[in-house]
């Protein structure tokens, strides 16, 4: 602008929009209420032109005029963007849907099944459990076996995302294979001896046999102490690294269980293990990933917390509460996310980045929660409904939910501004629900 009177103008805009913490173009809206003023007055700036005129108290007049119609710009953008906030967005319904009918202790090899995000077109595409899709969705990788009473021993089955072209990976068995996100290679949980219950993590390519008597190369040795066990295998986004979390024997009373003392990450390529956080957990799941695979979502206790004490077999570990954390891929920039101790259950960071969804379980219902990255608020949304927390649409907009009681599919908005849509229910539980990552 060249004129001193539009810069002054824009400056004051400017100083607005900071002091009422909103986000527009200053220097655009000014402009424009500029060029109103222009086209109001005969094509010429009509502030000049009063002036030039010799009318000073016409054109202080027309400038009071001018700032009441910009004032009342700027309170329509705002009024405008805050009902586009609040209201109801609609409902994801790109790319597919797969769940399995049953469960990996129930009926391992029931029915794969595919559908529609609005529940039509609903089919059968195989027979196994844990459906999942790679992350740039091309593909999908389930668990298969034709014996129900091996059911961790099954065979991965990666198929084309329609289901089509299904084919086993080999006749070895697995424990806990996770597909890479471009799915060429698998990360296996593997027993190193059926007298030695700790298992380390193995490396294999797609389609490739494996070394004889092996699943894949050794990427993690097990711990030689026979105390310590991985678990929650979650490969990061651009396929360098896999989280994982270290789980230490404790006492129950009148058993042993597992509680999480490590959280690592190690690099697919070199083998190189980093131990990014030490903080207590008390069970280890979920690790999420951040989209662009620089930082890890985790649930631990807070400083100073005493180490978790789990309770005897079938007893709710109500006093057992965890806070949402952050760390970087290195280790770095350990960071507590939410104030709040609760029994965290699930955790899935969206695939815009801006988000970190979660449940807790508050008896006798669960509580769904969005986190936002930027400033820690949260907002929360109650259901009476036993449901699971399964991820999010490809375009960060939906909530995908499995329900238990009943068993469903279910849809819920990220601004969590009304109550899940179920799209599909089944007289058999439903396990692993899975949507498919593609561009809306």
């Amino acid at each position: 602008m060249s004129s001193e009177f539009e810069t002054r103008l824009e400056r004051r805009v400017r100083d607005w929009a900071e002091s009422s913490d909103r986000e527009f173009d200053a220097h655009a809206l000014t402009r424009a209420a500029v060029d109103a003023g222009a086209a109001q007055y005969g094509g010429s700036f009509g502030f000049r032109r009063l002036r030039s005129a010799g009318r000073p108290h016409l054109a202080s007049a027309w400038l009071l005029l001018l700032i009441g119609l910009l004032l009342t710009l700027a309170v329509g953008i705002f009024v405008v963007g805050a009902l586009l906030r609040d209201s109801d967005r609609p409902l994801a319904r790109n790319g597919l849907i797969a769940y399995s009918v049953g469960s990996v202790f129930s009926n391992p090899n029931g029915p794969i099944h595919l559908m529609n995000p609005d529940g039509s077109d609903d089919r059968i595409v195989g027979f196994g459990t844990c459906p999942r899709f790679t992350s740039d969705g091309t593909k999908l990788i389930y668990r298969s076996g034709s014996d129900p009473t091996e059911y961790v021993q099954g065979v991965l089955t990666v198929a084309s995302a329609d289901g089509s072209e299904a084919r086993q990976l080999d006749d070895k068995s697995t424990f806990a294979g996770v597909l890479s996100p471009d799915g060429t290679k698998v990360a296996e949980l593997v027993l190193v001896s059926d007298e030695q219950p700790a298992r380390e993590i193995q490396l294999r390519d797609v389609g490739v046999d494996p070394p004889p008597g092996t699943l894949g190369e050794v990427l993690v040795p097990a711990r030689p102490d026979g105390d310590h066990s991985y678990q929650s295998l979650t490969w990061s986004p651009d396929g360098r690294s896999i989280a994982f979390a270290v789980m230490k024997q404790v006492d129950r009373g009148d058993t042993t269980s597992e509680s999480r003392v490590e959280v690592n990450v190690v690099d697919v390529a070199s083998g190189q293990v980093t131990t990014v956080s030490k903080r207590p957990g008390a069970y280890s799941m979920p690790l999420s990933w951040s989209p662009d695979s620089s930082e890890i979502a985790y649930l631990g206790l807070a400083d100073g917390a005493a180490p978790p004490v789990l309770p005897p077999t079938g007893q709710a570990p109500s006093e057992i509460g965890e806070r949402i954390f952050t760390v970087g891929a290195d280790g770095s920039g350990d960071r507590q996310r939410s104030e709040r101790s609760e029994q965290y259950v699930g955790l899935a960071w969206s695939p815009d980045g801006n988000s970190i969804a979660f449940e807790y379980f508050e008896p006798p219902q669960l509580t769904f929660g969005v986190l936002e990255i930027q400033d820690d608020s949260l907002r929360t949304r109650a259901t009476s409904t036993q449901v699971r927390l399964q991820g999010w649409s490809p375009d960060s907009s939906t909530l995908l939910l499995s329900g238990i009681e009943p068993a469903a599919v279910m849809l819920l908005p990220a601004n969590l501004a009304s109550d899940p849509e179920t799209i599909t229910t089944s007289d058999e539980r439903l396990d692993c629900v899975s949507w498919q990552a593609v561009p809306r």
